[in-house]
């Protein structure tokens, strides 16, 4: 439960905006980890001395749940934090490295790929669809990202990330648009790529005789 709560499982009446859960106050982990929780939660519920105005007796435990539970916010994401990602995936795929180029998406049989109209379901689906339709060096040529922009999702837990990708090779250059949902579900809460949408910018029309 939450410290300023006095029904397990329930958000607080003094938490603020609910920052231990995007939902059900649950214990803070730094609360839980130094044995304050426990603390506190007795203690906050106890009868006040005699004499003493129940305002007080609370007042201490209310401002070190407030200050504990604000240090449990997640922090916000930043184009900062991503972008990198986005640098070393590019340098992978330029060395034609596809294995090091897969280390960003999400390891799961839950990440989905869409382009040209399908979706591909799954980490190892992903990786041999891009195999299959980039077999050399040549047909992947250079890849460079640019115009990306940022929106945070579901309360910095997640992330959409638009931009441009392009592809420089002969004789067929490409280019396009792509959309990005990153999630803290890799190693640690790492982000990774939960879902790649990705579409190509028609060719321009051949010149008429």
């Amino acid at each position: 439960m939450c410290l300023l709560s006095s029904v397990p499982g329930s958000v607080g009446p003094l938490c603020p905006t609910a920052l231990c859960s995007t939902a059900l106050c649950h214990p803070c982990p730094i609360c839980w980890g130094t044995g304050l929780w426990t603390i506190f939660g007795s203690s906050a519920r106890t009868r006040p001395a005699r004499g003493r105005s129940p305002k007080l007796t609370h007042l201490p435990v209310t401002l070190a749940a407030l200050l504990l539970c604000t240090a449990c916010a997640t922090p916000e994401v930043t184009l900062d934090q991503l972008a990198p990602l986005l640098e070393d995936q590019a340098a992978a795929w330029n060395r034609g490295d596809l294995d090091a180029f897969m280390d960003i998406y999400w390891k799961s049989d839950d990440l989905t790929f869409s382009a040209g109209g399908q979706t591909t379901r799954g980490w190892s689906a992903t990786r041999d669809r891009y195999k299959a339709r980039y077999p050399t060096p040549e047909r992947m040529g250079k890849l460079t990202f640019s115009w990306l922009e940022l929106s945070p999702l579901a309360g910095n837990e997640a992330a959409l990330l638009l931009g441009r990708w392009r592809l420089d090779r002969e004789p067929d250059p490409a280019e396009g648009n792509f959309s990005l949902v990153f999630a803290r579900k890799g190693p640690g809460g790492s982000w990774v790529i939960i879902h790649d949408h990705s579409s190509s910018t028609p060719p321009p029309p051949a010149d008429s005789p």
